[in-house]
């Protein structure tokens, strides 16, 4: 580690960085090295679809519908698609996710991840080497960091199109350079 900073240490960086939630994993036995208080980390969750999610599937299912049969009216169209019987079984569709395994996964391919608790959708990644991710859910962000020894997750909220310019979160773009600069190049320097 850099010049003998603890994994404390390196959690105190990306707090002062303005992200709410830390965790470092130890990859090689999947071991929990450290994570600040806020950080709801469990190697295993529930996942529940909510309204947002449905809706959003039932979007790409509307907009394919309204492609392949353009002749039919609106209203017909929309009781094809998605009868509200379907909608409530789509928000009773609950499945486990493991977090580890979601660390564990080719993050070149991922689309969306799972961590602390929720489902954020891939906006970023490393592209070449899949050592970075970073995800979005609405007003929150997450990045994952893969180094030699450890997982570095981090997540806080970030300023959004709709939230007001004068708070103190910042716009994902320089929260992410920040956390790059300050925590993922020392760290890929001391060999981590």
């Amino acid at each position: 580690m850099a010049t003998g900073a603890t994994w404390s240490d390196w959690v105190t960086v990306a707090e002062k960085l303005g992200l709410s939630k830390v965790v470092i994993v130890n990859r090689s036995n999947n071991t929990l090295l450290a994570k600040n208080d806020n950080s709801d980390f469990a190697s295993m969750f529930q996942f529940k679809n909510s309204w947002k999610n449905v809706i959003q599937g039932e979007m790409i299912v509307a907009n394919w519908f309204r492609a392949c049969f353009p002749n039919e009216s609106k209203k017909e169209k929309d009781e094809k698609t998605f009868p509200m019987d379907v909608k409530n079984l789509c928000l009773q569709y609950r499945y486990a996710v493991n977090e580890i395994d979601e660390l564990s996964k080719d993050w070149k391919t991922l689309g969306t991840i799972h961590l602390f608790g929720s489902r954020f959708f891939v906006v970023h990644r490393d592209e070449r080497d899949g050592n970075w991710i970073v995800g979005r859910l609405d007003d929150e962000c997450v990045f994952a960091l893969k180094l030699t020894s450890i997982w570095f997750v981090v997540g806080g909220q970030i300023r959004g199109r709709s939230s007001d310019k004068d708070a103190k979160t910042l716009p994902i773009q320089k929260l992410f350079a920040n956390f790059m600069i300050n925590v993922t190049y020392p760290l890929q320097e001391a060999k981590v």
